[in-house]
């Protein structure tokens, strides 16, 4: 069955009723904690970037203070004691944005746990639970990159390799999790949610196509498969692309905020 439509046309939650199964404030529970596992990620980049900036600032500091010091020989030791000082600000950085990126990667698997709970019925049961196992594929993946790459036990070609079934898998992930809203959507049938879940796709499409076709143009440049010409108007192409693919994804991640918001609204106040 379908849930009453909302009369509100607006950006509202629509009236109040009985219609919806009390299964589905589990869900509006689950997209609360991918909502906040979007906020950690955020928050840790943040915290990352201002770290990473201090970290450098000392080094130079320290470098700078070093130089101005007398003696011949100081260059030397200044510039090297600057780059220590710098380089374990930034390991430091690295240990924290991987910790916070853990945090947030835990709670959005629980949030996304909680999804998988939506009634069969609503047609969105499987692809939540495909987006739900490719998400903890791609957390398994992560911790053993990041060990990997911590233990100094990673050779490149193993690195590459990894890097690429994630992005397979995330991409994968991302997809069944866009249609799992989709199909809510339908299933609520409210229209603002199913414009905000359409239009996502779209964008999601157009980020990954446009992305993917980037990278390929790059590597048939790299291989030196195209004459002086060639490779300058395949260069801009793919710089093209790779700017529509950013455009587009800044602009889905603020779909996809919104079609979360919307989609967990809709669902309490159906609920109550």
């Amino acid at each position: 069955y379908l849930a009453p439509q909302s009369s509100l046309s607006g950006g509202g939650v629509p009236m109040a009723n009985s219609a919806l199964p009390r299964e589905m404030l589990v869900v509006a529970d689950g997209m609360k904690f991918v909502l906040w596992g979007i906020i950690i990620t955020v928050i840790g980049g943040i915290v990352a970037a201002v770290m990473a900036a201090s970290a450098i600032g000392a080094g130079f500091d320290r470098g700078a203070n070093g130089m101005m010091q007398p003696g011949a020989d100081n260059f030397d030791a200044a510039f090297m004691a600057g780059a220590n000082a710098a380089g374990s600000g930034l390991r430091t950085t690295v240990i924290v944005a991987t910790v916070i990126g853990l945090i947030a990667n835990l709670v959005s698997l629980f949030g996304m746990f909680k999804c998988t709970q939506i009634p069969v019925q609503s047609g969105a049961k499987q692809v939540a639970q495909y987006a739900f196992y490719g998400s903890i594929a791609v957390l398994i993946i992560t911790l053993i990159n990041n060990v990997l790459g911590f233990s100094n036990a990673s050779t490149s070609n193993l690195m590459k390799i990894i890097n690429i079934l994630s992005a397979i898998i995330s991409i994968a992930t991302l997809f069944f999790f866009i249609s799992f809203l989709k199909k809510t959507s339908a299933y609520l049938g409210d229209a603002l949610a199913i414009e905000r879940s359409g239009k996502l796709m779209t964008l999601v499409l157009v980020a990954g196509g446009c992305y993917i076709l980037g990278i390929v143009i790059a590597l048939v440049l790299a291989a030196g498969n195209a004459n002086a010409q060639g490779a300058a108007g395949g260069g801009m192409l793919a710089a093209i692309l790779m700017l529509v693919a950013a455009i587009a994804a800044i602009w889905g991640f603020f779909v996809y905020l919104g079609t979360l918001t919307r989609i967990k609204n809709v669902i309490e106040a159906g609920t109550r």
